[in-house]
């Protein structure tokens, strides 16, 4: 049963329509862990940020996963789509009392896995824009990078940190636009 179970309400004519609706964005695994009850300094926290990202990306797509060097792959034909480059983020980094260090560190761990994005200004920071959604924040999050990914017809990053300390947990993943005919 699973996600069929949400659809049993639905009317046929409503079920049909949901199916024949287009394809705004692609959501994906994400990556997760929790930091524990230490308190981490900012480098450190953005190499923990920095292994999620890299899973992140591989689970979205965006990046190849390692090669076995044994194995023998094809490499990627020159006419195969791009991937679309990440555009936006969404994240609940808080007000000032966290923000700092989780942006610091987000930005550095995004930095060098090459992503270009300043997550200050290409993003929004659903705490001080929306405020605390309490269960809602998830669905919410996951929402706004959908409609973001749409927008831009790329990628959205969408981090989420849990917990009320700076380095209770985090939760990394991307909705992705589809490219051509999706």
């Amino acid at each position: 049963t699973g996600c069929a179970a949400y659809l049993e309400p639905l009317s046929e004519d409503d079920r049909e329509a949901l199916q024949n609706a287009p394809v705004l964005a692609r959501i994906h695994r994400s990556a997760n862990t929790q930091l524990g009850a230490k308190t981490m300094r900012s480098m450190e926290m953005a190499r923990v940020i920095e292994g999620l990202l890299k899973q992140a990306r591989i689970c979205a797509a965006l990046s190849e996963p390692p090669r076995d060097p044994e194995l023998q792959l094809p490499e990627a034909s020159a006419d195969e789509k791009e991937t679309p480059e990440c555009q936006w983020l969404v994240h609940n980094a808080g007000g000032v009392d966290h923000a700092g260090l989780r942006l610091s560190a987000l930005g550095v761990a995004m930095f060098n896995q090459t992503i270009e994005l300043d997550p200050i200004a290409e993003a929004t920071n659903v705490t001080t824009k929306v405020g605390d959604l309490g269960q809602a924040r998830g669905a919410a999050m996951l929402a706004l990078s959908i409609a973001r990914a749409a927008s831009a017809g790329a990628a959205a990053l969408c981090a989420e940190f849990t917990g009320n300390a700076d380095n209770a947990g985090i939760a990394l993943s991307f909705a992705v636009a589809p490219q051509g005919d999706a």
